[in-house]
């Protein structure tokens, strides 16, 4: 009822197309200018992995510990990670909103194997071997029934009944000395995998940290010598719009780069990222790729200087 009456006093808008696009294809949005974004598509497994390394294969793990021990706090983490894992499925530009909830979930794996890896190794958690057989039999007839009754009490709530004397066979083993020495072995194993992947992960972070911290419009190269170089072209180009053109210019460039020239170069640009007429946008991308004279007549008649990235490097011509 809410709803019904607050839509009509239009005060609330449409939906955008990009929220749209978290919930049809991103070819089916209506606005061409989503649909190109690289940034827009479908998430992939590449794409996870580039952003969130081991941890990606750690969390489910991480999800299912939670899924078996409802409480208020993990029916909290459970509802945050399906919802970020749908919206990022949806759009690779928000598999941001995958980190906190992975690092969590990676987390009370991570810690969970620990502890149990620590009570292995240092405290032992050993137990007295099963009693031999012979005095077994010696318990009175009627002590098996009770010890199997004894045993299915003992079992957890959340292991079936009809898997009760599995349970059981394997906790008899877990507790045996045996299972004491090959738990052993296993923490042992946990514990040099979390060295050496844990450091892995650490370097890779660092790697990515730099990456990602560095500014879109310069950024680092490497010759075919090894020779390390600032690329600044963009921030020249900017320059040389701010200092070499008319106040009044207008600046004809796709719109990846329309707030920079307006924000640096101080000039109007033809389109930028909160362009939302569609004729607009597919106009500025048929002038750019068409041949140099039909785009030439196009273009003398709606702007007074063009910007080209040329040399190689540009992805401009995959995002249309």
């Amino acid at each position: 009822a809410l709803i019904s009456f607050v839509l009509p006093s239009g005060y609330f808008g449409p939906l955008s197309s990009r929220v749209r696009g978290l919930f049809v294809q991103h070819t089916r949005t209506g606005n061409p200018l989503v649909d190109s974004v690289a940034e827009h598509q479908p998430a992939s497994q590449q794409a996870y992995y580039q952003y969130l390394n081991v941890i990606c294969n750690i969390a489910p793990i991480g999800f299912l510990m939670v899924l078996f021990k409802i409480t208020d706090q993990s029916a909290f983490l459970l509802l945050y990670a399906m919802v970020t894992y749908f919206f990022s499925a949806k759009m690779v530009r928000l598999i941001i909103l995958t980190g906190p909830i992975a690092a969590i979930l990676g987390g009370l794996f991570i810690g969970s194997m620990f502890d149990w890896s620590v009570a292995q190794l240092i405290t032992g958690a050993s137990t007295s071997p099963p009693p031999p057989a012979d005095e077994v039999s010696k318990k009175a007839p009627g002590s098996s029934k009770k010890s199997k009754k004894n045993s299915a009490s003992t079992t957890p709530d959340f292991v079936p009944s009809e898997l009760s004397d599995l349970y059981g066979t394997f906790s008899s083993k877990y507790s045996s000395v045996e299972g004491q020495f090959f738990r052993k072995i296993g923490a042992l194993i946990f514990g040099f995998a979390l060295f050496t992947y844990g450091k892995g992960f650490g370097d890779y972070c660092d790697k990515m940290a730099v990456a990602l911290s560095n500014p879109s419009i310069m950024f680092k190269a490497q010759l075919r010598s090894g020779q390390t170089i600032i690329i600044d072209d963009y921030r020249e180009a900017y320059w040389w719009l701010r200092d070499n053109t008319p106040s009044d210019s207008r600046i004809m460039a796709w719109w990846d780069y329309g707030y920079q020239i307006t924000g640096i170069a101080n000039r109007t640009t033809i389109a930028d990222g909160n362009t939302w007429n569609h004729e607009h946008i597919a106009l500025l991308g048929r002038t750019l790729t068409a041949p140099e004279k039909e785009g030439h007549r196009a273009a003398r008649h709606l702007a007074d200087y063009i910007l080209i990235w040329a040399g190689g490097g540009g992805d401009d011509l995959a995002k249309r």
